[in-house]
């Protein structure tokens, strides 16, 4: 079940296949005309037609170059380093032992964005690479509205920490995206797309927690897709943590102006040796709190983390997993835009988190976007005060131990089902077997 969202942005043109189909049937249409109109018009059609001709040429052109470009993996894929062997293993069930002062950590639902089932959904039914691309612009008819999230972490040590940075006003007004401004990028991300209702303003939920813009001195960028970027220009004077790899891949999907203002970064490698069923970890603070983990495959350079919370261990997802349903890729997945290479590196990612399991067995998965009832009525209730009791957790696994087989399978009644609703929009809807 989704949460319902007052005052939603005017529905805009609904693309459908069969749509798109007659449109483009009209351009070829058009196009046959202009052709014979070279060869057998008057001079000034022969002059109308050859406009046409090459104002659809570059037209064309130009679409299949940022298709193109939004889609190539880049070469090679990025190698782990494996670093100083199970130093981050150690460390991290060292602090686990040794603090008596845990971390919290508080969910901040920062807006909502747009998205398409099969988006989400359907990366086993072809949704891969240049096919997923087309595919989220012919078909608009199944779209909903998917949380966006962002974590702020109260650390004993390090102080206030946010992970990502959640949807602004900016994104939501028109203008906010152009060529002029962020380059190709410019052209992907659309204003209509975001939505931000005042009382879901990251800076209005940190005042309620007792926390301003300058207290945070840390934040943790998982990637730099626009829905996780949103606020991060008003952290000026915060050291910004983001994987080397994402970075060096920025301008394939990043909007520069989104994050143009940041002046201190750290662009880390994943050099604290393994951690459990990753070949690569970023112990973030040497100390074993916050464990980095490289999933990539939802971007080039995607992190997930993990957060030491003394009797259990939160993981913070990200895009990794779009919901508590993905964890087993052979029966649900999200899309790839990288091709195979990509959806095949994503799955690999979500084996490993899964894998997690049996390493850290309270571990508690935290997605970023989950619609469910697993979001809004478990995870945000139970983390008001940061933390999670034992009654809590027990709870959270019950709720995931539900979906899945004992060979980890997803139930098939578990599975996400579309409906249509009266407002134009669609929702999501799954029982909980």
């Amino acid at each position: 079940m989704s949460e319902t969202l007052p005052d939603k942005p005017q529905r805009r043109f609904v693309q459908t296949p069969t749509i798109l189909a007659v449109r483009l049937f009209i351009f070829a249409l058009l196009l046959l005309l202009a052709l014979y109109g070279l060869i057998a018009g008057s001079p000034l059609v022969r002059a109308g037609s050859a406009l046409f001709v090459l104002i659809s040429a570059a037209a064309l052109s130009f679409g299949l170059y940022v298709m193109f470009r939004s889609t190539r993996p880049p070469q090679p894929l990025p190698e782990p380093d494996h670093g100083s062997g199970a130093a981050a293993e150690a460390s991290f069930v060292a602090y686990g032992e040794a603090t008596t002062d845990t971390m919290r950590v508080y969910p901040l639902q920062t807006g909502s964005t747009l998205v398409s089932f099969g988006q989400f959904f359907k990366g086993n039914e072809g949704w891969v690479g240049r096919r997923a691309v087309w595919n989220m612009g012919a078909d608009e008819a199944t779209v909903f509205w998917a949380p966006v999230h962002a974590y702020l972490i109260d650390h004993p040590r390090q102080g206030p920490i946010l992970v990502d940075t959640g949807i602004s006003r900016a994104q939501t007004e028109k203008g906010y995206y152009s060529v002029r401004a962020g380059g190709l990028t410019g052209l992907i991300w659309k204003t209509d797309d975001n939505y931000l209702p005042p009382h879901q303003e990251l800076t209005l939920q940190l005042e309620q927690l007792g926390v301003t813009v300058e207290d945070v001195t840390q934040v943790i960028m998982t990637h730099l897709h626009e829905d996780h970027v949103g606020e991060l220009n008003r952290f000026t004077s915060s050291t910004v943590h983001l994987s080397r790899v994402e970075w060096d891949d920025r301008h394939r999907m990043g909007y520069a102006p989104s994050y143009e203002a940041i002046k201190t970064w750290n662009h880390f490698e994943f050099d604290s040796g393994c951690f459990y069923a990753f070949d690569a970890s970023k112990d973030l603070f040497g100390d074993g709190s916050i464990i980095l983990a490289p999933t990539y495959g939802h971007s080039f350079g995607h992190t997930s983390l993990f957060l030491q919370m003394g009797e259990y261990t939160l993981c913070l997802v990200a895009d990794a997993l779009y919901t508590l349903r993905h964890l087993d890729p052979d029966s649900l997945a999200a899309f790839n835009y990288f091709g195979q290479e990509g959806f095949a590196t994503q799955a690999d990612s979500v084996r490993r988190l899964a894998a997690m399991q049996d390493a850290l067995p309270d571990l508690i998965y935290i997605p970023t976007h989950d619609p469910f009832e697993y979001t809004f009525e478990l995870v945000h209730s139970f983390l008001k005060n940061g933390a999670l009791s034992a009654e809590e957790r027990d709870a959270l696994r019950r709720y995931q131990a539900n979906l899945y087989d004992n060979g980890g399978g997803l139930k098939p009644e578990a599975h996400p089902r579309f409906e249509k609703t009266d407002d134009g929009y669609g929702r999501i809807v799954a029982d909980l077997p």
